[in-house]
């Protein structure tokens, strides 16, 4: 599947503010996940690109909560909200799906 370049090269702070924006879920839910965007995600990989970012970077984000004393059903609340950004991403031909 083809993907442009140049499609990967918004911030992923920006990206994720965006797919936010057209989330469709309750109130609650939507404010949860602002909340992992804007305090969890964004101070580790926010200035990179969304084509920038790892498998190795968010592994390691993983495990950085976990020193940091994040229960293990709290991170994988912020591993669902962080894997829906990248899965929306690649659906919509941004990334590519095997990144």
């Amino acid at each position: 599947m083809y993907v442009d370049p140049s499609a990967g090269k918004v911030s992923l702070r920006s990206y994720a503010s965006d797919w936010l924006a057209k989330k469709t879920a309750s109130a609650g839910t939507l404010e949860s996940y602002e909340r992992i965007i804007r305090l969890h995600i964004v101070p580790h990989l926010g200035g990179r690109t969304i084509s920038q970012v790892t498998a190795g970077d968010i592994e390691g984000l993983y495990a950085r909560w976990h020193r940091e004393g994040a229960a293990l059903n709290t991170i994988e609340s912020r591993h669902i909200v962080l894997s829906a950004i990248f899965s929306y991403a690649a659906r919509h031909r941004q990334i590519s799906a095997a990144q």
